[in-house]
């Protein structure tokens, strides 16, 4: 089972990889929709927020490259949940960090280039690898107005 569990390290490693030099030729495809999913929406523009609503707001990473943040972000999707690194829970989790790593570096450099927007979120999830790879990744079971557990950390990390 670990072997298994080895070989699949490798595989979304080699993703990574992959994911770190397309950033790096500064070729970085667009997506062919924005992402909106697991409470996180890439946008251009966010929305106005909704007030009372049932549901909360997903979490919204603004950014004249949204398709090609999208596009990292569909990469990254596919490559921990075909390894079955993430899960429905961890999921919400996963794609809030990425987006909290998109927001901190846009926020810290609002004229940030494209491919330091994509190698922030990329960084992001290789923190993310290494967390889940030893045991050291946390989620929130239940998160209130679409909390996770990065938000809790507070700047000692970020």
């Amino acid at each position: 089972m670990l072997e298994n569990k080895n070989d699949k390290a490798i595989t979304v490693k080699a993703t990574m990889k992959q994911l770190s030099d397309t950033i790096t030729s500064g070729n970085i495809p667009k997506a062919n929709q924005i992402w909106c999913g697991a409470d996180v929406c890439i946008d251009r523009k966010a929305p106005q927020k909704t007030e009372d609503g049932f549901y909360p707001d997903p979490r919204y990473v603004e950014t004249e490259y949204a398709l090609e943040l999208s596009w990292v972000f569909f990469m990254l999707k596919d490559a921990f949940y075909a390894e079955n690194l993430i899960d429905g829970c961890s999921k919400i989790e996963f794609f809030g960090r990425l987006a909290n790593a998109a927001i901190r570096a846009t926020g810290a450099k609002p004229d940030i280039s494209c491919p330091d927007l994509c190698f922030a979120v990329a960084k992001e999830a290789e923190t993310i690898y290494n967390e889940i790879t030893h045991g050291a990744f946390h989620c929130l079971t239940v998160g209130l107005g679409n909390e996770i557990y990065d938000d809790r950390r507070g700047s000692e990390n970020k």
